[in-house]
Order: structure tokens, then sequence, then C-alpha cells
């Protein structure tokens, strides 16, 4: 695999393995058992066109963690206007979520947390 040598982050639609959320379509699957799962220096995966807020920490093939957000509030009006943002401080990331239609911040588990990489 070239750059082999890097950390990567993916993206991708339908994509949270083994996650509550996972659509019927197997896209989510299919992207973590051809992908995700195979290379060790895969360390995030964000996704989402499934409705809701969500995370879990995969394990690849060579038993590295992968950790998986979902986040996507679409079809949900106008008053779920959020924003997910990521800060990266070394190998540790806030993850955050913002509602710009009520100017406030969406503070439970699943939008305010803290990722650690490896």
């Amino acid at each position: 695999m070239e750059n082999s040598d890097g950390s990567f982050l993916t993206t991708g639609d339908d994509y949270n393995p083994h996650d509550q959320y996972a659509s019927d379509t197997h896209d989510g699957l299919e992207i973590w058992d051809e992908l995700g799962k195979l290379y060790s220096n895969i360390i995030m995966c964000l996704s989402g066109h499934i409705y809701g807020a969500a995370r879990h920490t995969a394990t690849g093939d060579e038993s590295n963690p992968v950790e998986s957000m979902l986040s996507n509030w679409q079809g949900q009006g106008y008053d779920f206007a959020y924003l997910r943002i990521l800060s990266f401080y070394g190998k540790n990331v806030f993850v955050r979520t913002f509602n710009a239609y009520s100017d406030a911040w969406v503070t439970d588990a699943a939008n305010q947390f803290w990722v650690t990489l490896p």
C-alpha cells in the first residue's frame, strides 16, 4: 500500500460498523470489511446519512483500534442545524457539536467527547 507509514482518517456514507444505527444496505459493513479493518494505519472513520449521532471503537485485523463516528441530522428541520467540530491536539481529539439554529452546544455523550488516537 502506498503511504503505508502514515495515519489515515476516512469518510463514507452509511459507515459505522457494529452500531445500532447501521443501515440495512450493508454499505457500512462492506466498507469496513474491504478497507477499514485491513490496514493498521486507518485510525478513524467518519460517516453520516443514517440519522443520529453515535461512536464506536472497532478492532482491525491487526488488533488496531479504529474510532468510528456517525453524525447526521438531515431531514430533521431547521432546529437541527448541527455542525460537528473535531479539534486535534496531538493524538487527542475533542469532538463537539454546535446547533447553529439555537446558538448552543449539544453536550450529551454522543455529541461531546474526547477520543485518543493510537
